[in-house]
């Protein structure tokens, strides 16, 4: 192949390849503004930047260079880019925000220049027009101008540090007011202010700069778009500039679009925090509740029944007998006991002998008064005080503090057929004390489940009743007041007219709002709630904060499941939500409440217009400044429609204009 052929051949390999544009861009604007993090957000494709990283990371004055020609395979892809089928390759500079010398080398031969300022930094948006744009008109004229904001993330975040400017209505005032240079305020009354979106749009107008943007680099937002653009303005430029055969390739590029506005993140709500379980299944043996006694080897010993049929087998077996209830006059007696392998024996219910009674139980008497509390007296044979004190701490709290005679209490737990205290006792000998919280956990399971199953809303031995709505429901003292301190100072003996009265007339609520309390006093928790509101009144009544913590959760829970469902009284039931909140002691509940409005703001209003103004004004003012969307972006929304529709009907225009052309030229021909 000859010389020329090569040359040919060479040649049309070229012209196959696509023509690459070179675009030279030069970053400027004052110290700490944050060029050098956009810069290396947009160069490296970093993630987002949390706030508390910047703040960890203090500003370093840097000066960097990047083009395609850097070893880092990455920043190499990132330095090519194809804008609209147009290959550009991207060399970006940065500059120190001082050292005017060191700065004009960079300009030589720019392209596009980015002209940053702080918009939560009035002064750097001052020195636009005092300082950056006469240096780039001096070293860099025909260079095209876009005006960055950075740090955008400034006007939604940190509402204590940077403010929204609404006091100002020109530019003029904002740069006089730099609340940097008032005097006689402290460095703790000194509020750093952001620049509004206008004031930015205003000062590129007076520059002649292409385009303004907002940039942050803790959101993203803005910052692929402001070099994109870059190459956008020098390469539409270029094609002005020299309209010739090796530009047609630029006829593509469009003019920069405007920005679309950036929209706050949805704030988190407010977490409901339920606190752990508070549930007591321990008691005092001795009390004034107490409601039997036995007489073991000469000595009294007081206890409640409640407990004893709730934490032993033996017991609810001799507690239940068919003569005892008969006695008692109850009608219907409590279900079988499950356990088989109780031994049993004959023995005296009030001096008549009857069988089916627990071995190691000798007599048991019977007392029925109407004025009083039903008594129970029980005679016990062969066992020993101690170890019968041992047997009922057992049953009482789960454990044992002091066993005197382990083998001997072992004994007495066989010969009474309390199968859990020999097993406590047996891990207890055989070092194996660990293995006592899974028979302590049994033993707290066998009580709630026979609270709810035996004596919740039964008349069996109660010793109170609750008047509701015109309903008697039967209770037990020795549990409410385990459960609830503030009904422990009503039924205990003192100035309370609760402590010395069998009926207590409960007002203001409702019934299945009482029985979810009276469920929750029982057993620890709540399977059905009732009236909501009505179940926290009640909890906030008798001082119960996880009850109350249980009843914003389940609200929470209800509101959302309206708002899913796109139920229009969800308005309504969050703004009584948020009134029962702070009347009966739910922060939580008002928190989120208040959050939930502030979210739905505009709904809010449309549905709940009149019940508003009722509102506190420290609550309506809450709710206008973290309103969502906040104010400002429904404006910059408004603003990115209306220069939409008018960028779209300038281009319908150009589209007639360049159609009638091409009529008249066929016409011509």
């Amino acid at each position: 192949m000859d010389t020329l052929e090569r040359a040919r051949v060479s040649l049309d390999a070229y012209d196959e390849q696509p023509r690459q544009e070179f675009v030279k861009c030069v970053i400027v604007g004052d110290t700490s503004v944050g060029k050098t993090r956009l810069i290396c957000s947009y160069v490296y494709d970093q993630p987002g930047i949390s706030l508390e990283t910047l703040k960890q990371r203090p500003h370093v004055p840097t000066v960097f260079a990047i083009d395609q020609y850097v070893a880092d395979r990455d920043v190499r892809k990132r330095a090519k880019i194809f804008i609209q089928g147009v290959q550009a390759q991207l060399r970006i500079w940065d500059t120190f925000g001082d050292h005017e010398k060191n700065r004009r080398f960079a300009y030589q031969n720019a392209h596009v220049v980015i002209l940053c300022f702080s918009i939560g930094m009035p002064s750097s948006l001052r020195n636009v027009n005092a300082k950056w744009y006469p240096e780039i008109k001096k070293y860099a004229p025909r260079a095209s101008i876009i005006l960055v904001g950075t740090q955008l993330d400034r006007r939604h975040t940190d509402p204590c540090v940077f403010k929204c400017l609404t006091n100002f209505t020109t530019l003029t005032d904002i740069l006089k007011n730099d609340l940097h240079d008032l005097k006689g305020k402290s460095k703790r009354q000194t509020v750093q202010q952001c620049i509004q979106p206008e004031f930015g749009r205003q000062t590129a107008r007076e520059i002649g700069a292409a385009n303004y943007m907002e940039t942050s680099v803790v959101t993203k937002h803005g910052v692929n778009d402001v070099f994109e653009n870059a190459i956008r303005v020098a390469l539409i430029a270029r094609r002005h500039a020299k309209p010739s055969v090796f530009t047609s390739n630029l006829k593509r590029i469009k003019e920069p679009v405007p920005q679309k506005p950036y929209l706050p993140p949805l704030p988190d709500a407010p977490s409901i925090k339920v606190p752990p379980t508070c549930f007591n299944t321990e008691f005092s043996i001795g009390d004034s509740l107490s409601d039997i006694t036995f007489l073991v080897d000469h000595e009294l010993i007081s206890a409640h029944c409640v407990i004893l049929i709730s934490g032993s087998y033996v017991f609810s077996r001799l507690l239940t007998h068919p003569s005892v209830f008969k006695i008692l006059g109850y009608q219907k007696f409590i279900p079988e006991v499950e356990e088989k392998n109780i031994k049993t024996k004959s023995g005296y219910i009030n001096g008549v002998l009857q069988d089916g009674i627990p071995i190691g139980f000798e007599t048991i008497d019977v007392l029925s008064d109407p004025t009083e509390n039903s008594k129970v007296f029980i005679k016990l044979k062969d066992i020993s005080a101690t170890d019968f004190r041992s047997a009922l701490e057992f049953i009482y709290t789960g454990k044992i503090k002091q066993i005197q005679d382990p083998l001997r209490l072992l004994s007495v737990a066989n010969y009474l057929s309390l199968p859990l205290l020999a097993e406590y006792v047996k891990n207890i000998l055989n070092g194996e004390n660990f293995m006592n919280f899974e028979v302590q956990k049994q033993l707290k399971q066998r009580k709630v489940r026979r609270y709810v199953n035996y004596f919740f809303k039964k008349e069996y031995f109660a010793d109170i009743c609750f008047l509701v709505e015109d309903s008697v429901i039967p209770s037990h003292k020795c549990l409410l007041i385990s459960q609830c301190s503030m009904m422990k100072g009503m039924f205990r003996k003192g100035t309370f007219k609760e402590s010395i009265t069998q009926n207590v007339d409960f007002q203001d609520t409702t019934l299945e709002s009482f029985l979810a309390l009276l469920e929750y006093l029982y057993t620890g928790s709540c399977k059905y709630y009732g009236d909501l509101h009505g179940t926290l009144q009640l909890a906030n009544f008798l001082c119960l904060p996880r009850l109350i913590a249980l009843c914003e959760e389940e609200i929470v829970k209800y509101i959302k499941d309206m708002y899913d469902n796109g139920n229009n009284q969800v308005y309504s039931a969050a703004l009584a939500s948020y009134h029962l909140a702070q009347f009966h002691n739910a922060p939580q509940l008002s928190a989120w409440c208040i959050h939930f409005m502030a979210i739905n703001y505009n709904a809010l209003c449309r549905e709940q217009g009149k019940e508003m103004k009722v509102l506190e004004d420290s609550t309506l003012k809450y709710l206008e400044d973290n309103r969502w969307p906040p104010v400002w972006y429904l404006k910059e929304q408004d603003h990115y429609e209306r220069a939409m529709q008018q960028l779209e009907k300038e281009r319908n225009l150009k589209k007639k204009k360049k159609r009638r052309r091409k009529i008249k030229a066929s016409c011509f021909h």
